[in-house]
Parts: structure tokens; sequence; C-alpha cells
């Protein structure tokens, strides 16, 4: 009985593992085809996977680009769903699509993104004399 219910407990936590979301940092060799095989073992699904990600043409990605790779039972549940509305609203409901800021994809991309603008010094010199 021990035993059973060890088994269970464990296939349940197994279960939630593979449910979660996680992200994937894009290299020059990969295509959302062969990440879909991948992890779904199904590359029809590579546009699912664009439209959760925001990608609008799937052979334009740039390597370092962070993508969410939802968990099997949320990319199939979003194909499925024939609703525009509830799609957008499953694809929102995503574990960590709210964690995946720009920022980060910058970061990614190590791009450095300027913090501040650095004309604001001469316009306000140019304000400054212009009171004079």
């Amino acid at each position: 009985m021990k035993k059973s219910l060890l088994v269970l407990l464990f296939v349940g936590l197994l279960s939630n593992v593979a449910m979660a979301s996680t992200t994937y940092t894009f290299k020059k060799s990969d295509t959302l085809w062969s990440l879909c095989q991948k992890y779904y073992s199904n590359p029809t699904l590579h546009l699912v996977l664009a439209e959760i990600n925001g990608i609008r043409n799937p052979r334009s990605i740039k390597d370092g680009i962070l993508i969410i790779i939802p968990s099997k039972d949320e990319i199939e549940r979003i194909a499925n769903e024939k609703d525009e509305y509830m799609r957008k609203r499953l694809i929102s409901q995503i574990d960590g699509i709210d964690k995946v800021t720009t920022k980060e994809k910058y970061e990614a991309k190590k791009v450095i993104v300027p913090v501040e603008n650095p004309f604001d010094e001469e316009v306000e010199l140019a304000s400054e004399s212009k009171k004079k």
C-alpha cells in the first residue's frame, strides 16, 4: 500500500514538473519547427509557438532572442481553441509569459539599452541660455 502511494505521489510530481513553462534562448541553427519537434514531438505546433511569443515571421528570428516554451498541455489547449479572444486569454495565462520582458530579450541579445537621453543636458543648457 505504501509503495503504491509513493509511486502515485512521484508520478504526480513528475506531471507537475512537465506542465511548467520554460524559457529558451534561440540559437542561429534553431527553427520553431525543430523546437516543437524537440519539446512536443509535434512540429506542426510551430505557428502556435510563434503566436505565443509574438513572432510575426518565424524565418527571421535572430539568435539570442529569449522565447517561452509552454508546457505541452498549454500549447495544445491554445492550438485547439477556435475563439481568438479565448486564445489570447490562454496565452496571457501561460506560466512565465509575464516574466519575459523586453529588457530580458535585450539582455539575452547582449544589446545595450540606453538608460538616459544624451541630449537632455544640451536641451537644459539651451533653455538656460534663453533665460539669460
